[in-house]
């Protein structure tokens, strides 16, 4: 068996496994990945990639699709003509071009795509290579014990197989999470979870592992979900299953780690998030002003409309309205009516409402601000609702051009309301913050300036 001298890129649950595995068949492996202080067992830790590709038969990056391309320009300047380059991430196959396209043209580039749960397979869980050349990679790959398959010779034929699988894959998963959890809330938890263990090879296992690998690693499913669907609607075909199981698992991720992204986007300005997606996207009319309450309000949208001069649906609404939703209001067929006032939004408050918004009219203004309850709406009157049936809770609305569904993440505050989609979320967080911190920087130029100016 040939000694590979392997660099893995990124540490994260699926680098951890393979560099481990990799150093306990007796390969060298340098470990880099400076968001975490993970050193698995047998690795080298570098904290330079100066310091470990030079030397290496090949490369293994096991980061994110996000990643993908910033890791292959900083990986290039230290590539020879004899590296292998395997690049694991479930990405479109687009990206792993574009990574092709980064790297020196000696540069033997190995789009890789694993197939399997890394939970239950490990290092062996099968794994599909497609390149010009892929023999190094094999050779490296075999020695796991696993099943490698070569299924194409041009970059991008492994990451399409892929996506394509988990347009089914990612959707059974997702479909197990909501199958559960209103289970959960039915009092019927446990039948359905015999239900979907005896349609399943793995039985009970199986359902648990795709339940909790769902909602651990919904994000990065989100992500492969909605590079599949971006794959399929390319190509003109219909990706209905694939979006909705992107939407669904972004939800899942947002609610078991509501402490991070959501609680970046509570901490910033509506404005900085506008700025992060270009300033013109999800963002509602600016008719619609803040009436009471103060601070920057980040929750659910949970979607109600409202007919005829009724506020029958959001009475509906708040009989199921969950702590940290957002009720969201479309009244505008009837404008003259207030579809809310202090009795509901004590109501709203009890039960972990964070905000209304109301395209129309609302009233009791300064009842609800001295209660700290925050609202927005197009206008404030006395005139009351009427109380006929009718209206809709939970079905998409349109406040002026922005569809609003619920599960939709808001985030408000004085300046205006902007809403999400959950896929959007991390990335939103992220490159919000981006913008606060440069205007930070540039605001401590001006301020720096205008004292040395002060001074002369």
């Amino acid at each position: 068996m040939k000694r590979f001298t392997v660099t893995v890129v990124g540490l994260g649950e699926v680098g951890s496994v393979f560099s481990e595995a990799l150093a306990s068949v007796d390969h060298h492996v340098y470990g880099f990945d400076p968001f975490t202080d993970v050193t698995p067992t047998g690795v080298e830790r570098v904290h330079a990639l100066a310091d470990c590709v030079g030397g290496s038969d090949a490369v293994l990056v096991a980061t994110s699709a996000s990643t993908a391309v910033r890791i292959a320009a900083d990986v290039a300047p230290f590539a020879h003509d004899r590296l292998t380059y395997i690049d694991l991430n479930a990405a479109h196959p687009d990206i792993k071009r574009q990574v092709q396209a980064l790297l020196p043209e000696k540069t033997h580039l190995v789009d890789g795509a694993i197939l399997g749960s890394i939970r239950k397979f490990g290092a062996r869980a099968r794994i599909l290579l497609s390149g010009a050349e892929t023999s190094e990679a094999v050779a490296l790959l075999d020695t796991l014990g696993g099943e490698v398959e070569v299924v194409g010779e041009q970059v991008g034929d492994a990451s399409t197989m892929k996506l394509v699988r988990s347009a089914f894959m990612k959707t059974l998963g997702a479909s197990i999470v909501e199958a559960i959890d209103a289970g959960r809330e039915l009092d019927v938890e446990s039948w359905v979870r015999g239900e979907i263990a005896r349609e399943l090879t793995d039985g009970a296992a199986g359902a648990e592992r795709l339940y909790d690998g769902t909602r651990t690693h919904a994000v990065r499913r989100s992500v492969e979900a909605t590079a599949a669907a971006d794959l399929l609607t390319s190509r003109g075909i219909d990706a209905t299953m694939a979006s909705a199981t992107a939407r669904k698992t972004a939800i899942s991720g947002l609610e078991v780690n509501s402490g991070g992204a959501l609680s970046e986007l509570g901490s910033l300005p509506v404005a900085n998030v506008g700025d992060a997606l270009d300033r013109h996207t999800g963002i509602l009319p600016p008719q619609i002003s803040r009436r009471s309450g103060e601070g920057i309000v980040v929750g659910r949208a949970l979607t109600i409309e409202c007919t005829a001069g009724s506020n029958d649906a959001l009475h509906r609404a708040l009989q199921i309205a969950r702590s940290g939703d957002f009720l969201v209001v479309s009244a505008r067929t009837t404008p003259d009516r207030a579809m809310l006032g202090e009795l509901i939004g004590f109501r709203s408050q009890a039960a972990g409402v964070v905000g209304l918004i109301v395209d129309g009219a609302i009233r009791d203004v300064d009842d609800l601000q001295q209660a700290g309850i925050s609202t927005w709406s197009t206008a404030v009157t006395p005139a009351g609702p009427y109380k006929t049936s009718g209206g809709h809770v939970g079905r998409p609305i349109a406040i002026g051009s922005v569809v609003i569904q619920t599960g939709d993440i808001v985030v408000a505050d004085d300046d205006g309301i902007m809403v999400l989609a959950p896929t959007d979320v991390p990335d939103a967080a992220a490159g919000a913050r981006r913008v606060a911190d440069e205007e930070q920087r540039r605001r401590a130029s001006i301020t720096g300036a205008i004292a040395h100016s002060s001074e002369d």
